[in-house]
């Protein structure tokens, strides 16, 4: 469970080999409240991205960044400044 003790929980929080495979399902729950996770599936056992982002964030998942390290996998999203983060 996800729990923030800053008096301003953060828009965006990022994780790295999140072993998420379709395949296999979900090895941890993704939800927390106030926010949407996007995740790069994994080839392997050992690798994976996944993002938390407020929901109050507009974003779009970038496809079109080439990955430099083939081995690896990575995820990317353009945030849209013109909301209010306040």
């Amino acid at each position: 469970m996800f729990q923030c003790t800053m008096q301003k929980p953060p828009h965006i929080v990022a994780a790295s080999e999140t072993k998420i495979n379709k395949n296999d399902g979900l090895s941890f729950p993704t939800t927390i409240t106030g926010y949407n996770f996007l995740h790069s599936d994994s080839e392997k056992k050992s690798v994976g991205e996944g993002i938390y982002s407020d929901s109050s964030i507009s974003y779009q998942i970038k496809t079109d960044i080439p990955n430099a390290l083939n081995d690896s996998k990575t995820l990317w999203i353009e945030i849209n400044l013109h909301k209010n983060l306040a």
